[in-house]
């Protein structure tokens, strides 16, 4: 493991403040990095958003404080932060250019390395992102099968392949979700039949060979199996089971051998760098189907992900990364026993996830958002996926088990309801509160005006404001309106009745870009407990919500 040096504290910004310029010059500055969503009501004040300098499983946010990190770099930080081979060999690789007119011998040295550590690689070609990779996958099957159907298990990326089957998001070819399936996991049966069933037959079969399940006994030999039976070609999607399942990768571990196979995150330990390999016959394919981009042969990144790989073929990288997680396991199953709580640690050792159940009246979501918070308060990091590195020590360790125990107390104050609330105000954290509405009506009037109406619930109760942000940084409130059908509905009190609102905008003054551009914020108590953007452009027959769509929001037409 890396030794790691003391951090200093930063003098240099604030996170208020750079999370105010991140709203106004970053494009996704309002989804928070680690997370990749709105930070819910409250988060804001404890969950870091900004790194000043890492070290091992360490960082400094800039506001000073010192946090041990098991997001990771959302899993590319397999090393820990700064690692002094991986260093050592960006810099010595600096000398020759990171971008050549050329190729660089670094490049073959790590294709062969590849070859030689990968049982189903023949060949290896090299890109920037898993999504790259497995774009380029999708590609090659549709070209040597001549089939356009691909059957899918989990998220692979954004790409518009994959992309396009979220059918509400604007901007994707929609028509290419017609070929799109998604099977279930573990499920050959159903496997076998979309794969009998595809109109012209399926090109390609793509699967993470272990995510938060293990697979069942004959699994994927089965999937392997019913792939060359049907004549499609078998993607694995292993961005998280290299380096963690085993040297080799989850082929290696389960004995069974893709046509393709995509790397990313762990490879060039937090450098952008990824890789496709498989036999010769299918990867020649790759020139034809264009997987190019002008960095694609950077070779710092390569540099890098060389480097990687001989620390993790001569020390004990993956036993460590999966004892720390085992050891991480037990301990949180514990805790969550003793505090009486439904929830469970899912995934493989080296990378866990915590999945809390609806309980005591209170969603899942905010349930996770709170332990989440009150980790990050004791100075842990985590965004409920947990990714060990090599740099996570008996220290790290230590420290973690005791402030997820905690953690986990409020969370089961919370579910009893005896006053956690109270507990977390007392260390400066808001309470959450649970949102729920509907905007019926987005639309122009045809006089100037842009008319929106819904309603909007905090705890049950009707809102006590609802207003809506302009592009100009100004705000108007709408007025509240009666909602007898919501009360009857939903069951509610008839105080909650007034939970109804609507407001005439100028249209002018709302529109950015050539879409109407809002943001929707609802109070409580005084405070905003939600912020959520609204998008609308001319012509469109819905408002697309990019918030928060778990906590019940929805938009008609």
């Amino acid at each position: 493991m890396n030794s790691q040096a003391p951090l200093t504290p930063s003098s240099a910004s604030d996170e208020a403040e750079l999370r105010a310029a991140s709203a106004q010059l970053l494009a996704l500055g309002a989804h928070h990095r680690a997370l990749q969503r709105p930070l819910f009501h409250g988060e804001e004040d404890v969950y870091p958003s900004f790194a000043e300098r890492a070290q091992g499983c360490r960082f400094v946010d800039a506001d000073g404080r010192e946090f041990i990190d098991w997001v990771s770099g959302a899993g590319c930080a397999l090393l820990g932060y700064a690692h002094p081979a991986v260093q050592s060999a960006i810099v010595a690789q600096l000398s020759a250019g990171p971008r050549l007119s050329l190729q660089t011998r670094v490049e073959v040295q790590l294709a062969r390395e590849l070859v030689e550590l990968i049982p189903c690689a023949e060949m290896a070609a090299f890109a920037k992102s898993g999504s790259d990779c497995l774009t380029a996958a999708v590609r090659a099957a549709r070209a040597h099968t001549g089939r356009m159907h691909v059957l899918y298990q989990a998220y692979h990326g954004w790409h518009d392949w994959f992309a396009a089957r979220i059918l509400n998001r604007p901007g994707l070819p929609h028509e290419s979700s017609k070929h799109l399936r998604h099977f279930p996991y573990n499920d050959l049966a159903t496997l076998e039949e979309l794969l009998a069933t595809a109109e012209g037959g399926v090109a390609a079969v793509v699967l993470e060979p272990m995510n938060f399940e293990p697979p069942h006994e004959g699994y994927l030999a089965g999937v392997r199996e019913l792939c060359t039976k049907h004549g499609a070609l078998l993607v694995f999607d292993e961005l998280w089971t290299w380096y963690r399942l085993a040297r080799g990768g989850a082929q290696e571990a389960y004995g069974v051998l893709p046509d393709f196979a995509c790397y990313g995150k762990a490879l060039g330990n937090g450098m952008p760098l990824s890789a496709i390999v498989g036999p010769r016959r299918y990867m020649r394919l790759l020139p034809s189907v264009m997987l190019g981009m002008t960095h694609r042969e950077e070779s710092l990144s390569l540099a890098a992900g060389l480097a990687v790989l001989s620390v993790v073929r001569s020390e004990p990288v993956v036993e460590h990364v999966q004892s720390i997680g085992r050891r991480l396991r037990r301990a949180l199953d514990e805790q969550i026993a003793r505090h009486g709580l439904v929830c469970s640690i899912d995934g493989m050792d080296a990378r866990l996830a915590v999945h809390f159940a609806d309980q005591g009246g209170l969603r899942r979501e905010h349930l996770l958002a709170l332990l989440l918070r009150e980790c990050a308060a004791r100075g842990v990091l985590t965004s409920g996926l947990i990714g060990p590195n090599y740099a996570h020590d008996e220290a790290a360790l230590t420290r973690s088990i005791q402030v997820f125990d905690e953690a986990f107390a409020v969370v089961a104050a919370a579910v009893r309801g005896n006053g956690a609330a109270e507990q977390s105000a007392a260390r400066g954290v808001r309470p959450l509160a649970h949102v729920e509405g509907h905007v019926d009506h987005f639309a122009p009037d045809g006089a100037g005006a842009l008319e929106v109406s819904g309603w909007m619930l905090v705890d049950s109760a009707a809102a006590e404001r609802v207003e809506f942000g302009l592009p100009d940084g100004s705000l108007l409130e709408a007025h509240a309106t009666s909602r007898p059908d919501v009360v009857n509905a939903l069951h509610l009190a008839p105080t909650a009745a007034s939970c109804g609102f609507a407001a005439r905008l100028p249209e002018a003054a709302a529109l950015r870009d050539g879409a109407w551009d809002l943001q929707l914020r609802v109070r409580a108590a005084g405070e905003v407990v939600l912020r959520c953007p609204l998008m609308l452009r001319p012509g469109w027959q819905r408002a697309v919500l990019t918030g928060p769509a778990w906590l019940g929001i929805g938009v008609g037409t």
